[in-house]
């Protein structure tokens, strides 16, 4: 009989493998950045991330990583926005601490990006500043900075994920943004940071904005892509 345990643990390990179930929410409770890190898909280095000079942690089609941020957005798993934040720290700070070293300009502004309240008022919280503020926390260095009242939106837009095509997504957050304080942006160099970036639109209108308020540079950087 032992060859059917055999067979019968062989299948569960290639049913794992092919459909791999959503983990529970136990596990994600005791989820650390280390293991998220070595269990979750890498996001690949596509057009979208390219064209807008954006890096991303992780790969969105990874059940793990999806759980997680669902988690986080709306099952309130605050917890889970300090592992993204601690994951992302782990994997960008010393690239940070190099560009530091060779730029004329010594602060770095972390900005999320922003909800609007409509969208606030519905979830009771913005996961990216959550992560934000969670990641300058890490760096000892005073001349990072959360700066979350820079960047607002100025209308509430549609879910990103209702919109099928690329000119749709492109309309849906036109103008959506601005510069409250200006003056706080002008020479500076900034770090966008949002948990997922599908097509880009919403990064590149936010990083648009900053740009012309007269941002030295805009970095874009999400959890998972």
């Amino acid at each position: 009989m032992e060859w059917k345990h055999l067979c019968a643990y062989v299948f569960r390990l290639v049913c794992d493998m092919v459909f791999p179930l959503p983990p529970s929410r136990r596990y994600l409770e005791t989820l650390s950045a280390d293991t998220l890190c070595l269990r979750a898909k890498r996001a690949s280095n596509d057009t979208v991330l390219k064209k807008l000079s954006a890096e991303a942690l992780f790969a969105y089609r990874d059940p793990l990583v999806r759980d997680c941020i669902h988690a986080l957005k709306f099952d309130r798993m605050k917890r889970l926005g300090f592992v993204f934040a601690d994951a992302l720290y782990d994997t960008f700070h010393e690239d940070m601490v190099y560009e530091h070293l060779l730029s004329p300009v010594s602060t770095l502004l972390v900005i999320p990006i922003p909800l609007s309240r409509e969208r606030l008022r519905e979830r009771g919280f913005n996961q990216s500043l959550l992560i934000a503020e969670h990641f300058v926390k890490r760096f000892s260095d005073t001349a990072v900075v959360c700066a979350p009242h820079v960047l607002v939106r100025t209308r509430h837009t549609e879910k990103q994920a209702l919109r099928l095509g690329k000119a749709e997504r492109e309309a849906n957050v036109r103008n959506c943004f601005k510069v409250a304080y200006p003056e706080h942006t002008s020479g500076k160099r900034i770090l966008l940071i949002d948990d997922v970036i599908t097509t880009g639109a919403t990064m590149r209108e936010a990083r648009r904005v900053l740009l012309e308020a007269g941002a030295f540079s805009v970095n874009c950087v999400a959890i998972a892509h």
